[in-house]
């Protein structure tokens, strides 16, 4: 927010708010919107850190000269404040990809929680600044310093173990309660087992008893017929023997009915425990069987139950983390930004002409407008940015087709604006380059100095000293190339190096000023369009080693360094430009197999489609493009 000359902070820069906001509500100080306003006794507003900043060296009021000091300086009326809390404002990450626009009053809110905060890894030997969001797939699946685990020598990360140890805990407290309630259960179908068997061996035991009792009745009959034959024989015999023998044979009867009877019953005797030995082991099996059968019926009831488990918790886990990847991944696609479009050029005939025209294009009526007070002195092979209000041409072929280092602005808030010198220009004479705005300064990468190609990456200051530095020279020399800006690494794609057009992508560290390759593109292309979604590029139309215009889009993910191809354009398109407002892509002009277009199509990255927009008024190839809120 601040620039870095400064020791305090300052007010909200212009180019945050979605409106023009009023000179009247800027700091004298630091000439930024007011944050915190105080004022003196004759109304005169500044920054609260400002001004007690400057009262540190000074006793007087900056614009009226009055004495003032901290204790006489009272809060600015309700009413200002009340406008500037009320203002919408980009989040304080804009710059690293944050889209959320919010009021001031709820920006400090915002700011704290948001997903595009820069954070440091936490890995040892890493001091990469991340995104909040993008923290813990940098340190788990990115970082060159991220614990692995070691496959030779079986040391595994901490982290891993913690897991297994609470996965650990979590299951020995599932595997107690599944105990308990099975114990429970099993105690329960025992007990009902248990009352059953035993009314089975009542009945069992009933039964052989009336058995039993039947077989001696029918024993105890069976005898006395005996018996009463016997007694008839005797009284037969009666007349022929004597009384001693008549006693001496029935002694000799009974007794012999006794031994029978006796052993009888203890063959019964026996025959009824061996059956009874025999049910007690049939049933002992049968319980054994029974245990066994509910022993395993229990195991894969609890092996389900904890497969469950693991299952709701694998599942929870992968919820929560698309819950918390859909929450950090932005979902408007509502284009709500107008589109300002500048130079190029077209053929006249066999004549190429430069575009000296600007165009808008309105998202709320969908139409083109000339802006007839903006005639521009016509530019191609050129590039844009947005700074303070201000749409800022760079570089490029001139009218009279010759390369410029210099920077023309117009302010797009004011329709009838023209275009003026800005107060800087780019270190070399160049086109056919890339330039990305960030924090008040604009990064310079290749393009076409005289007949060569560029290996250069400048820093240019857009603030005062409006000092310029070159930061690094590539590996290889490039231009008509593509280049975005993520997590303060420049990532430069693609483009012709002098002698053949080419698919590698570097990467260069800008807080470890270090250039390192990434995984190339599916295919070699230049004279591409590129805008940034995310953490992705996307590289639109082209021209391919072959000089044939191409149609395809591919998205390039610079994290991971995969490519992932895009539904193709309705048009082949080589030098057109391209911008991104919310979730979708706008894509205007270039130039195809046989001539210049007009012609201008969208694709809406969430719904995955292309579709017509009306056609600019003038053919383009070569131009260049911003996107300023109509808020």
């Amino acid at each position: 927010m601040a620039c870095s000359k400064y020791d305090y902070q300052l007010g909200y820069e212009d180019n945050r708010f979605e409106i023009v906001v009023s000179q009247r509500f800027h700091c004298p100080i630091c000439f930024l919107v007011l944050k915190d306003p105080v004022m003196c006794k004759n109304e005169h507003y500044y920054c609260s850190s400002c001004m007690k900043k400057h009262l540190e060296n000074s006793s007087f009021c900056p614009t009226c000269l009055e004495h003032l000091s901290v204790d006489t300086l009272r809060p600015a009326p309700r009413i200002v404040n009340d406008y500037i809390s009320e203002l919408n404002i980009h989040c304080d990450f804009y710059s690293r990809g944050c889209p959320e626009i919010v009021q001031v009053e709820n920006l400090k809110r915002h700011v704290a929680s948001c997903g595009f905060s820069p954070m440091q890894c936490s890995n040892d030997g890493c001091n990469v600044l991340v995104n909040a969001s993008d923290k813990l797939h940098h340190e788990t699946e990115v970082c060159d310093f991220r614990k692995l685990i070691c496959h030779d020598c079986g040391q595994v990360k901490n982290e891993v173990k913690e897991m297994k140890d609470q996965i650990k805990n979590e299951m020995k407290g599932m595997k107690g309660e599944i105990k308990n309630e099975m114990k429970g259960v099993i105690e329960n179908e025992m007990r009902g087992m248990k009352s059953e068997i035993k009314n089975e061996m009542e009945i069992m035991k009933e039964g052989l008893k009336n058995e039993i009792k039947d077989e001696m009745k029918g024993m105890k009959e069976g005898m006395k017929e005996m018996i009463d034959q016997v007694f008839v024989h005797q009284d037969q015999m009666q007349d022929k023997i004597s009384k001693e023998v008549k006693e001496e044979v029935k002694n000799q009867m009974k007794n012999e009915m006794k031994g029978m009877i006796e052993n009888e019953m203890k063959g019964m005797k026996e025959e009824m425990k061996n059956e009874m030995k025999g049910m007690k082991e049939e049933m002992k099996n049968e319980m054994k069987g029974m245990k066994e059968e509910m022993k395993g019926e229990m195991k894969e009831i609890v092996m389900n139950a904890v497969r469950d488990a693991m299952a709701g918790i694998k599942g929870l886990e992968v919820e929560m983390n698309n819950s918390n990847q859909s929450s950090q991944a932005t979902c408007s696609s509502d284009a709500r930004e107008n589109i300002f479009l500048v130079g190029g050029c077209h053929n006249e005939g066999r004549r190429e002409v430069k575009n000296k025209s600007t165009e808008c294009f309105n998202w709320a009526d969908q139409t083109w407008t000339l802006l007839d007070s903006a005639v521009f002195e016509g530019r191609s092979y050129t590039c844009s940015f947005l700074h303070q209000g201000q749409m800022i041409v760079a570089g490029g072929y001139d009218s009279r087709g010759k390369r410029t280092n210099t920077m023309k602005c117009l302010n797009v808030a004011d329709l009838e604006a023209t275009w003026k010198d800005f107060a800087v220009n780019l270190p070399v004479k160049c086109s056919s380059h890339k330039v990305i705005y960030h924090n008040d300064r604009v990064f310079l990468s290749g393009g076409r100095i005289t007949e060569r190609c560029s290996h250069a990456v400048y820093e240019v200051q857009l603030v005062p000293p409006y000092a310029s530095t070159i930061l690094t020279r590539l590996p290889q020399p490039r231009s008509h190339h593509g280049m975005e800006m993520f997590d303060q690494k420049l990532f430069i794609i693609g483009g012709f190096d002098g002698e053949k057009i080419r698919a590698n992508v570097l990467q260069y560290d800008l807080i470890k000023n270090e250039c390192k390759r990434m995984p190339p593109l599916p295919y070699a292309v230049d004279e591409m369009a590129t805008v940034l979604w995310r953490n992705n590029v996307l590289l639109i139309g082209g021209e391919d080693k072959d000089d044939n215009a191409l149609s395809k889009v591919v998205m390039y993910d610079v994290i991971t360094g995969r490519s992932q191809m895009l539904p193709c354009m309705k048009h082949k398109r080589r030098g057109c430009t391209a911008v991104l407002t919310g979730n979708v892509v706008v894509v205007m002009g270039g130039r195809n197999e046989n001539q210049n277009l007009k012609s201008v199509e969208c694709f809406d990255l969430e719904r995955q489609v292309w579709q017509d927009l009306p056609d600019m008024l003038k053919p383009r190839a070569y131009s260049t493009a911003v996107v300023k809120s109509n808020h």
